[in-house]
C-alpha cells in the first residue's frame, strides 16, 4: 500500500505493507517532485494526464502496480475546515453555504471526521468540505495507471490519528513558498482551521524580522479563535510546524512555542526513519491505520467523549469499486502468473476463501498478492490450490460478475466470499457485505438476484446501521450445481451399485 501526501510543492511518498495482524513494515520513503497544481488546471483532461504521470512515477519507484493508495491533501486546499455545535443535517449545510458563500454544496464532498461529546459542555463536530473534482480526477488518473484510490484524508486528521496524542491541545503549522494554514486540534473542542496569508515562507524569509512578526501576529489570531471554537484552551499552546526553511525552524518565536512531546512511532509500525524526522511520517502511518478494526491499536488512551468518524473523502461506493477491482487484478496476476494458461479467477480452495473488498484471505495467497509477486518455489504448491480450487468451483468469478451485474446503482457491496470449509454448495455457499443509504436498494438487489438461475435462494440474513451507512448481509447458493468434490452416492434404485 502507498500513501501520496500531494503538497503544493512537491508530492512525498511512503510505500508499505502488512505483515501479520496490524504491523504495518515500512519498506520506503521517498519525494517526488510533482505538486497539485494540476487541480487548478482549466484542461481537465491535461490535469488528468499530469496526475497519471505522478502515479506513473510513482509505480517506477516501487516497482509496483495494482497497489492500494492512501492520499493526503493539505488543509489549505480545503474550501472550508471548522468546528460548530452539532444540529440536524439541513441546518448544518445552509450554514456551511452561507460561510463559503456558496448556493449549493453538491460540487463539494463534506465530512465530519470529529466529533466532541458529554462531558465536555460544548459538544462541536468538525467539519470538512472539498470540491469533488478534485477526488474525482484523482481517482480517474488512478485507474488509469492501475492503482486503486481508496482514501483521500486530510493531512491533519491522518497526523492526528497517528500522533496517537489525545490528552492534549497543539497546533499544526503547514507552511510552504506560497500559502500557509494552521490548523488547531483539542480534545475538548475538534479541529479548526486559521488561514494564514502572510505566513507563507516566501513572505517570511523575505524580511526575517518582519516575518517573525507576522508569524507571532498570525498564530496570536489564531488562538483568539480558539477560545470562541473550543470551550478551553491551554495558554501556553504548542504547534508542530512542517516547514523545509530552516530560517523558519530557527525563529526565536517557533523555538518558544514548538511542540516539546517526543514523537514515537506506533509500536505496531516497522520503520527505518531517524528520531528528528519521524513527525513528518506520522500522517502517512495514521491514513494507513483507517483500515484497522481494533480500535484500542489506532486510539489508545482515547476518551469516550472523542468521536472519531469518517476521514475518508472518497464517497463509500467509490472505495468498495476501488478495492473490488483492486483485488481483482491482484488475483489475475498472481494466479495467471504461476499457471500461465488459467483464464479466470478462482480463490475458492477448500481451506481458503477470498474476500472482495474486506479482503480476509489465506497468510500465504495474502502476501502474494500484496507483493504481486510469484517467487518460483511457490510455483508447485500454488499450483496444487489452483486445481483443488478448479475442482471445487470453476465458475467462482462467474458469480462474482454476475453478483456486479446485478447491483443496482445505489447499492454496492464491500466483501465478497465464495467457499466453505466443507466445499458443499450449501444456502451460504456465496456470502457477500452490502451497503446502501436505502434499505430498498437491498430488496431490489435480492429481485435482481433472483431472476439469475445461477443463484439459489438469494436472502437478507441481517440489516445494521453504521454512521447513516445501512450494511446488508446476503447469502445465497448455486444452483443447479453438483459439486465435483463431493463423495459420489454409488446407491442405485433397487439395490447398491458395484
Amino acid at each position: 500500500m502507498i500513501s501520496l501526501y500531494i503538497r503544493p510543492d512537491k508530492t512525498q511518498l511512503m510505500f508499505a505493507e502488512v505483515k501479520k495482524k496490524n504491523v504495518i513494515d515500512v519498506r520506503m520513503t521517498k519525494e517526488l517532485p510533482e505538486a497539485y497544481s494540476s487541480f487548478f488546471m482549466r484542461d481537465e483532461n491535461l490535469a488528468i494526464q499530469k496526475l497519471r504521470k505522478m502515479f506513473r512515477n510513482v509505480g517506477e519507484i516501487t516497482q509496483s502496480k495494482f497497489e492500494e493508495v492512501y492520499v493526503l491533501l493539505p488543509d489549505s486546499l480545503f474550501s472550508y475546515v471548522s468546528c460548530f455545535e452539532p444540529s440536524a443535517e439541513a441546518v448544518l449545510k445552509n450554514r456551511i453555504m452561507q460561510e463559503m458563500n456558496v448556493d449549493s454544496l453538491r460540487d463539494y464532498f463534506i465530512i465530519d471526521p470529529l466529533e466532541i461529546k458529554a462531558p465536555f459542555p460544548k459538544p462541536q463536530k468538525s467539519i470538512f468540505v472539498l470540491k469533488k473534482k478534485i477526488v474525482e480526477m484523482l481517482s480517474k488518473a488512478a485507474q488509469l495507471e492501475l492503482f486503486s484510490l481508496v482514501s483521500v484524508e486530510p493531512y491533519s486528521t491522518a497526523f492526528i490519528r497517528g500522533n496517537q496524542v489525545w490528552d492534549s491541545d497543539y497546533a499544526i503549522a503547514e507552511i510552504f513558498s506560497n500559502e500557509a494554514t494552521i490548523v488547531t486540534f483539542s480534545p475538548a473542542g475538534g479541529i479548526f482551521r486559521s488561514d494564514a496569508p502572510h505566513m507563507d515562507a516566501n513572505s517570511l524569509m523575505a524580511d526575517i524580522v518582519a516575518g517573525e512578526t507576522a508569524f507571532i501576529k498570525a498564530y496570536a489570531l489564531m488562538k483568539v479563535a480558539a477560545t470562541k471554537h473550543f470551550s478551553s484552551v491551554s495558554p501556553d499552546l504548542k504547534m508542530i510546524l512542517f516547514s523545509d526553511e530552516s530560517a523558519i525552524r530557527n525563529m526565536h518565536f517557533v523555538n518558544e512555542n514548538i511542540y516539546d512531546k517526543k514523537f514515537t512511532l506506533p509500536n505496531f509500525v516497522n520503520a527505518s526513519i531517524r528520531p528528528q524526522d519521524i513527525y513528518k511520517w506520522l500522517a502517512f502511518v495514521g491514513t494507513f491505520m483507517q483500515g484497522f478494526d481494533d480500535d484500542d491499536i489506532v486510539y489508545p488512551e482515547k476518551h469516550s467523549s472523542i468521536a472519531v468518524k469518517n476521514c475518508n473523502l472518497l464517497p463509500p461506493n467509490m472505495q468498495a469499486n476501488a478495492r473490488a477491482r483492486h483485488w481483482t487484478k491482484m488475483a489475475k496476476r498472481t494466479l495467471t502468473g504461476v499457471a500461465g494458461v488459467l483464464a479466470v479467477v478462482v480463490l475458492a480452495e477448500t481451506a481458503a476463501m477470498m474476500y472482495f473488498g474486506s479482503i480476509k484471505v489465506d497468510a500465504g495467497l495474502k502476501a502474494d498478492a500484496d507483493r504481486a509477486k510469484v517467487n518460483i518455489s511457490m510455483i508447485d504448491s500454488e499450483l496444487e490450490a489452483i486445481k483443488r480450487a478448479k475442482n471445487e468451483n470453476p465458475e467462482a468469478m462467474k458469480a462474482y460478475d454476475l453478483l456486479i451485474k446485478s447491483r443496482p446503482k445505489n447499492c454496492n457491496f464491500t466483501s465478497l466470499k465464495v467457499g466453505n470449509k466443507s466445499g458443499n454448495f450449501t444456502a451460504n455457499y456465496i456470502k457477500l457485505e452490502a451497503m446502501s443509504q436505502d434499505q430498498m436498494a437491498f430488496n431490489n438487489y435480492i429481485v435482481n438476484l433472483q431472476s439469475d438461475e445461477f443463484f439459489k435462494n438469494p436472502m437478507i440474513s441481517s440489516i445494521r446501521n453504521n454512521k447513516d451507512i445501512l450494511q446488508a448481509d446476503i447469502i445465497m447458493g448455486k444452483a443447479g450445481a453438483v459439486n465435483p468434490a463431493a463423495k459420489k452416492n454409488n446407491k442405485k434404485e433397487g439395490g447398491e451399485g458395484k
